[in-house]
C-alpha cells in the first residue's frame, strides 16, 4: 500500500494518479467515495490556490522592495538634513 504523502507535490501526484486508475478501471473501481472528476476537480481548485499564492508573492515581494526603496530615500534624505544643520551651525550642538 501506498504510504500517504506529506508535501504538496506528492499529494498532487498521488491525488492525479487516484483520478487516472479511477478512471481507467472502472470495473475495479465502480464507486469510490470521491470520484475521479470530484479529485480532478480538487486538483483545479488547488492548483488555482497556488497560482494565487504564487501572485500574492510577487506582489508582497514587489512591496517590499518598493518600502526598503522609500525608507532608503527617507534616511538619505534625513543625512542630508543632518548635514545641513550641522554646517548651518557651524557643528555647535547647543544651537
Amino acid at each position: 500500500m501506498t504510504k500517504f504523502p506529506r508535501d504538496e507535490a506528492g499529494i498532487l501526484a498521488l491525488a492525479k494518479k487516484m483520478s487516472d486508475d479511477f478512471t481507467a478501471n472502472p470495473d475495479i473501481y465502480p464507486a469510490p467515495p470521491a470520484s475521479a472528476e470530484a479529485l480532478d476537480a480538487s486538483l483545479e481548485a488547488c492548483a488555482a490556490a497556488k497560482d494565487a499564492v504564487q501572485g500574492i508573492k510577487a506582489a508582497l515581494e514587489a512591496a517590499v522592495r518598493l518600502k526598503q526603496a522609500a525608507f532608503a530615500r527617507l534616511e538619505e534624505n534625513m543625512h542630508d538634513n543632518i548635514r545641513y544643520a550641522e554646517n548651518a551651525v557651524h557643528d555647535d550642538d547647543a544651537k
